[in-house]
């Protein structure tokens, strides 16, 4: 009575070491290929493979993330700010905004640096963007507090010895010279 039990048992196992031996995964390539996904290449957040590139070929992404960040803060921005262009080389974002956005100059500094840290939030998502650059009609935004005709970085730059309460940021980055010289 032993032997049926057995016999059953013995090529179910059997049968399971077969599957096993058939499923192990092939080895993989000596030198692998590089990435077919042509999303790879973007920079944008969330594609496969995403790094950062000199260029960005599609810059749409990068438009709605700057106007949902004017729409998620308008106290920052002039009522009817509009972004008219963003273009992306060699890591510096040029945002180019409505006529509105020159009225910045006039809001105060303390709403000036929250426009502009809303603007770098919203770039920092991109791994392609170091620096942004703003202009207004093609041409520089000027203001009395910041510099913004000189491309600054997205992100904060870390200093060694810890916490400068400048979130990171060389001091004075960004910062117009209040000296008188002349």
């Amino acid at each position: 009575m032993q032997k049926r039990t057995l016999f059953p048992a013995a090529l179910a196992l059997s049968a399971a070491l077969w599957l096993a031996a058939g499923c192990t995964p092939p080895p993989p390539p000596a030198n692998p290929a590089p990435p077919a996904n042509p999303g790879a290449q973007s920079g944008l957040p969330g594609a496969p493979g995403a790094r950062a590139t000199s260029e960005m070929a599609d810059t749409t992404p990068v438009r709605d993330a700057v106007t949902a960040a004017i729409k998620q803060r308008p106290a920052a921005f002039p009522k009817g700010t509009t972004v008219e262009s963003v273009t992306v080389q060699g890591g510096v974002a040029t945002l180019d905004f409505s006529p509105e956005f020159s009225q910045l100059a006039n809001m105060g500094d303390s709403t000036e640096s929250a426009a502009q840290r809303q603007l770098r939030a919203a770039l920092a998502k991109f791994p392609a963007i170091e620096k942004m650059h703003v202009t207004v009609k093609g041409k520089p935004f000027d203001s009395q507090v910041t510099d913004w005709t000189t491309p600054f970085p997205v992100r904060d730059i870390p200093i060694e010895g810890g916490s400068d309460g400048n979130g990171g940021a060389p001091a004075g980055a960004g910062q117009r010279s209040q000296g008188g010289g002349g």
